[in-house]
C-alpha cells in the first residue's frame, strides 16, 4: 500500500479532518493578543511560587514592546536573542519582541563561549536578553559580536530576593553574582519608565520569520531554522484536533513545564500549546532536579506533563514521586530522543498513565507524528499517528525512491509547518529541502495502518555484516537487565574498517561483569545485534535536559579503540 494512502485511512478511521484550518490573519502577534484577552483572568505561569495571570503577561509584554520600539534602538526585524532559564520573563520578552516586530533567537544558558559566539554572530543579532547570574560567558564574547543592546533580567526582579541569593539552574552552575556589562540595561529599570507610548502594532504574515531557531548541522556546526508566524501556527493547528481527542480541555489545564523554553519542543508544547488552550504552566527553571518533582506534583494537579524518557526513568524510580497521586494527568508526552519501551512500561506501572511518544524535529517547528492510546487501532498496536495537514514519504536511503508501507527508508515530511530553510545557509538549505520536502535524515517506517515507526537516525546506524543494527532497540533490550540504570549504544569502526556494536551503560551496585550483559543480549537479540563490548561509566553525557547524547560517546571511545 502506498504511504500517504494507509495515513489517510487512519485519520478518516479516527474521524480526524485531514486538512488544517489556521485563521487569518496568519500572525502570531494577533494570535497572542486574542489568548491574552480570552484567558485573562487565568493563571498563565508560575515561577519560583509567584504566578502570573494572562492579563499581566498581557500587560507586561505590551510595555515591553514599548520599551523595544521606543527606547531600546532596535528596529523591526532585528535579532533578540534569548539566553535563560525557565523563569517567568521569558514569556513576556518572547510576546514582547514579536509584538515589537523583531525575530526571536533562542541561546541555550549553558553554553561554551565558542557555542555562544557563534549563534549570535551567524544570526546577526543585535539585542541579547540573559539571565545575569549566569552571564559570564556573554562578557566573554560580546566584543565579537554585533550585538548592540544587553538586558539583564535575574530571579530578584520578580520575587525581590537579595542579590546574594544563590540559585542551582543547572548541572555546571552555581549561579549567584551578576558580572558587571558595559551600558546594559536591567529589565527592573526597563519595567519602571512611564509614560512610554503604546507600542506601533507591525504588520506579518504566514511566511514572515518569527524564530532563529538553532540546531546542529552536518558540518558540525549550528544552524539556524527559519521558522515563520506560518510554520508555528500551522503546528499549533495540527497538534490541537490530536489534543482535543486525547480529553485535553481548554481553561482546565495545568502543564508541568520542565523542559526548557529556548528548546522548540517546550516552546511549542508552552508558549504554543499550553497558551491555546489557555493552561497554567508550572515553571521548573532546572529540569535535572528531578527530586523537585514530587512537591510541586503535590501542590498543583498536574494535567500535562512534556518530558524526556530519562526524566521519565527517573522519576519512576524516585520514591517520593511513586507516592504523588497522578490521578490528574492527561498526556503524558516524550519527545526530543526514542523511549525506551521499558521506561514507558515502568512509568505506566506507577503511574497508570501511558507515555505518548511525540516526534518531530526544528525543522518542522516541531511535531510532525504523536501516539496516544486513543489511536489505536486495535489493542497492541504500535506506532505515531502522523498529524493531519501534511504529506509523509519513506524513501530509499540510496536513490529516494518511494518505498511502500513496511519498508524502511529515510523519512521525508511536507507540509505548512516545514521550516523556510537555513539561515544564510544556501548549500545546507539545498541538501535538506526538495521541492518542499524536508530530508529528516530519520529512518523510519510506515504501516498499512497509517502508523509511523522511528527507528533510528540515519547517523546512528550501526551496520553489521550488511545488518542494519538500531541502537534504540539494544538499549531497549539493556534496560531490561534488573542492574543497568542507563544505556547508549553506538557502532565503532574496527582496525580491518567493519562496524562492531559496543553498549556504554551505567549500573546499579553491586556491577555485574561484561560477560553476564552479553549472555543477557544474546537472550533478547538476534546474534549480529549483541554488544561486542560493554564499557562501564559513572554516567552517560546529556544534553541540558537530559537527552543521552551517543556522538561524543562514539567520538571518545573511536579515538581509544
Amino acid at each position: 500500500m502506498e504511504v500517504q494512502a494507509a495515513i489517510e485511512q487512519a485519520w478518516q478511521r479516527l474521524g480526524i479532518d485531514p486538512e488544517i484550518q489556521v485563521p487569518e490573519p496568519v500572525d502570531l502577534v494577533r494570535h497572542f493578543d486574542e489568548l491574552l484577552k480570552r484567558w485573562a483572568d487565568r493563571p498563565a505561569y508560575t515561577g519560583f511560587g509567584l504566578t502570573l495571570t494572562y492579563r499581566q503577561i498581557d500587560e507586561l509584554s505590551a510595555h515591553f514592546a514599548a520599551w523595544l520600539q521606543h527606547r531600546s534602538g532596535l528596529e523591526r526585524g532585528d535579532r533578540l536573542a534569548i539566553q535563560m532559564p525557565n523563569l517567568l520573563q521569558y514569556p513576556i520578552a518572547a510576546i514582547g519582541a514579536l509584538r515589537a516586530g523583531l525575530i526571536l533567537t533562542n541561546v541555550n544558558p549553558m553554553y561554551t563561549a565558542t557555542e555562544l559566539e557563534h549563534q549570535l554572530v551567524d544570526s546577526g543579532a543585535t539585542g541579547l536578553l540573559v539571565f545575569g547570574p549566569m552571564a559570564a560567558t556573554a562578557v566573554e564574547v560580546l566584543p565579537k559580536t554585533q550585538v548592540r543592546r544587553v538586558i539583564v533580567t535575574g530571579v530578584a526582579d520578580f520575587h525581590g530576593f537579595m542579590n546574594r541569593t544563590v540559585l542551582s539552574v543547572g548541572a555546571r552552575f552555581t549561579i549567584g553574582a551578576t558580572p558587571r556589562i558595559a551600558d546594559a540595561v536591567h529589565w527592573r529599570d526597563i519595567f519602571a519608565v512611564k509614560g512610554l507610548p503604546p507600542h506601533e502594532p507591525v504588520e506579518r504574515g504566514r511566511d514572515d520569520l518569527a524564530v532563529l531557531q538553532y540546531t546542529g548541522g552536518t558540518t558540525g556546526r549550528a544552524k539556524g531554522a527559519e521558522i515563520t508566524h506560518g510554520n508555528l501556527l500551522a503546528n499549533l493547528h495540527q497538534i490541537l484536533p490530536v489534543f482535543n481527542k486525547a480529553g485535553v480541555e481548554e481553561g482546565r489545564e495545568i502543564f508541568l513545564s520542565a523542559l526548557p523554553l529556548y528548546h522548540i519542543y517546550a516552546l511549542c508544547l508552552n508558549l504554543m500549546v499550553g497558551m491555546g488552550v489557555g493552561a497554567h504552566s508550572i515553571l521548573v527553571a532546572n529540569p535535572r532536579k528531578i527530586n523537585d518533582y514530587p512537591k510541586l506534583f503535590r501542590e498543583h494537579r498536574i494535567s500535562m506533563f512534556p518530558g524526556l524518557g530519562t526524566m521519565f526513568q527517573a522519576l519512576a524510580r524516585n520514591p517520593d514521586f511513586v507516592r504523588c497521586d497522578h490521578s490528574a494527568l492527561k498526556v503524558v508526552l516524550s519527545g526530543g530522543m526514542p523511549l525506551a519501551p521499558e521506561v514507558a512500561r515502568q512509568w505506566h506501572e506507577v503511574t497508570g498513565i501511558e507515555i505518548a511518544e511525540g516526534y518531530g524535529l526544528t525543522e518542522t517547528s516541531p511535531v510532525v507524528a504523536l501516539t496516544l492510546s486513543q489511536f489505536r487501532a486495535h489493542p497492541g498496536a504500535d506506532g505515531m499517528l502522523p498529524l493531519p495537514g501534511q504529506q509523509l514519504r519513506i524513501v530509499h536511503v540510496d536513490d529516494q525512491s518511494d518505498l511502500k508501507t513496511g519498508e524502511h527508508g529515510e523519512l521525508w515530511v511536507r507540509g505548512p509547518h516545514v521550516m523556510a530553510g537555513y539561515w544564510q545557509q544556501p548549500e545546507e538549505t539545498a541538501q535538506a529541502l526538495h521541492d518542499g520536502w524536508l530530508a529528516t535524515g530519520d529512518i523510519g517506517s510506515i504501516d498499512e495502518e497509517g502508523l509511523l515507526r522511528i527507528h533510528d537516525r540515519m547517523k546512528d546506524l550501526v551496520i553489521v555484516s550488511g545488518f542494519n543494527v538500531y541502537p534504540a532497540e539494544v538499549e531497549d533490550a539493556l534496560l531490561k537487565h534488573p542492574q543497568v540504570l542507563e544505556a547508549a549504544v553506538v557502532g565503532l569502526k574496527t582496525a580491518q574498517g567493519k562496524e562492531e556494536v559496543v553498549a556504554v551503560i551505567v549500573a546499579k551496585n553491586p556491577r555485574p561483569d561484561e560477560q553476564e550483559i552479553i549472555e543477557f543480549c544474546r537472550g533478547a537479540l538476534t546474534r549480529y545485534k549483541v554488544p561486542r563490548r560493554i564499557v562501564f561509566r559513572d554516567e552517560l553525557p546529556k544534553s541540558n535536559v537530559g537527552k543521552v547524547l551517543r556522538k561524543p560517546l562514539r567520538d571518545e571511545l573511536q579515538k581509544s579503540a
